[in-house]
């Protein structure tokens, strides 16, 4: 019969050994070795394991003039769509994420002294109302953050009381998430190859390359899904409120100072389907209007470079898959209308 303590003890072993385990290190800058008819295969990696790829590349990659910031809105975005150079432009973007992780990747980059010159910073159209915890960064960085948001609900005079109250929710809603996540057998596999790689010659599946057109660029970028049935715009529900406008306000402060350090920060909103953000941005919900407007003062007051979504676009005859991610020309159109090309190149 086994005793309870040493079940106990190799359960937590095993778990602990899960765990340890269950965030590779990449062996090497997977997105400046691909090779022009390669992409990355990397859509079964959680966005830890992407924001990390990615980060290997920035940390050791000289500063690049323009940096794409946000999740998969802007994730299909490449240099030539805005009239830039392979060189200039790198696409950070992490599926999923929201400005606050934007905000917390750019504090790490400038740590290295690997800011760009540019942070194009997306902020989902106010409808979506998306403002969710950052989920990429290592446990010990997210627990500073938690710590962050804890003084800032309690020193800042815009947070009140029930915000910080739902902002610590988020985070231990985020911690459990995670800790799951980590459990999961395929990424523990996953993390065990990557771990005996030098080791004992397997082979790293972390990111392996592939000829799919889907997969990842070399420019960070990914192309949107294949669109197999054109999406017919649909009235959206009225959003909850998941934006707390004094934590957006905090977030924007924490830019601001980046700013100092040289780097020009923009933020933009991102458009809807043709069929329904005309009428929406004539007459936003409540919710969408109090987070538009709160962006907007804020942005205003810390000295941001701020762009709400263009009242209307031109289509361009592309086709969408959703509600709320914009085909990279439609998106690129809007970007290069407050940023031009010859903008872009000046900032070399």
């Amino acid at each position: 019969m086994i005793k309870p303590w040493f079940f106990l003890a190799t359960a937590v072993a095993l778990t602990g050994l899960c765990l340890s385990v269950a965030t590779p290190t990449p062996r090497d800058d997977a997105f400046t070795t691909l090779a022009a008819s390669e992409r990355l295969a990397l859509d079964r990696l959680s966005v830890e394991d992407l924001a990390e790829l990615k980060l290997f590349h920035l940390d050791f990659h000289p500063p690049y003039d323009v940096l794409i910031l946000g999740n998969s809105r802007p994730l299909p975005l490449r240099p030539v769509d805005l009239g830039m150079a392979d060189d200039q432009m790198f696409n950070a973007a992490l599926t999923g994420e929201s400005l606050r992780s934007s905000v917390l990747l750019l504090e790490h980059l400038a740590q290295y002294d690997r800011l760009p010159r540019i942070a194009l910073i997306s902020w989902d159209n106010a409808e979506l109302n998306y403002y969710g915890n950052p989920q990429w960064p290592p446990t010990a960085l997210r627990w500073i953050q938690m710590g962050r948001d804890i003084w800032a609900g309690l020193t800042r005079p815009g947070i009140t009381a029930s915000d910080l109250a739902r902002m610590m929710l988020r985070h231990a809603a985020t911690e459990a998430t995670l800790l799951t996540r980590k459990l999961n057998a395929e990424r523990v596999w996953r993390g065990l190859r990557a771990w005996g790689a030098d080791r004992l010659g397997m082979e790293n599946g972390l990111a392996p390359r592939t000829t799919d057109p889907m997969g990842y660029l070399a420019d960070g970028s990914r192309p949107s899904p294949r669109i197999e049935t054109p999406y017919r715009g649909q009235m959206l529900k009225a959003p909850n409120r998941n934006l707390l406008p004094g934590y957006v306000d905090y977030d924007l402060e924490r830019l601001a100072a980046l700013q100092r350090h040289g780097m020009r920060v923009i933020i933009f909103e991102t458009m809807l389907h043709p069929d329904i953000h005309a009428r929406a941005m004539v007459k936003p919900s409540s919710v969408a209007a109090e987070s538009r407007q709160a962006l907007v003062d804020s942005c205003a007051r810390h000295g941001i470079e701020c762009h709400p979504a263009p009242a209307d676009y031109a289509p361009m005859g592309e086709l969408w898959w959703d509600d709320g991610h914009p085909p990279a020309p439609v998106l690129a159109a809007w970007i290069t209308s407050f940023l031009s090309p010859a903008q872009g190149k000046a900032a070399q």
